[in-house]
């Protein structure tokens, strides 16, 4: 079983996590995984520094503040997991801070008006 399964049977187990729920971690970390052994590296011993890349590049990419705070909470619940279950090392999200909730529901927001506005456009 990888450490991926076992996460994610944890999580159906201990906290009854949906199927939606768990097909989103497993998506998240699955892309999160493959972007590490493009690097080299492995899921259970990232180098901190490799995160805060990958969410910028994220950004570039058009990523919204949304998808990267999920993301984020995706892999601290998987590493924080990891050390509890020694799967991994060290967590290497410790320094990595999520995006404040007013800051997340500014940006959800902002795109929601948009489209309002595009809707009442076309009506």
């Amino acid at each position: 079983m990888s450490v991926i399964d076992a996460f994610l049977d944890a999580l159906w187990l201990e906290q009854g996590a949906s199927d939606h729920t768990l097909a989103a971690y497993r998506r998240d970390l699955t892309a999160w995984q493959a972007h590490l052994e493009s690097h080299g590296e492995a899921l259970v011993a990232p180098p901190p520094a490799r995160i805060s890349e990958w969410f910028a590049s994220r950004r570039e990419q058009g990523y919204q503040l949304r998808s990267n705070a999920r993301l984020l909470s995706t892999l601290r619940s998987f590493y924080r997991w990891g050390r509890l279950n020694n799967q991994v090392a060290s967590d290497p999200l410790t320094d990595i801070k999520l995006p404040r909730g007013d800051a997340i529901r500014r940006a959800g927001s902002r795109h929601a008006g948009t489209a309002l506005r595009l809707r009442s456009a076309s009506l």
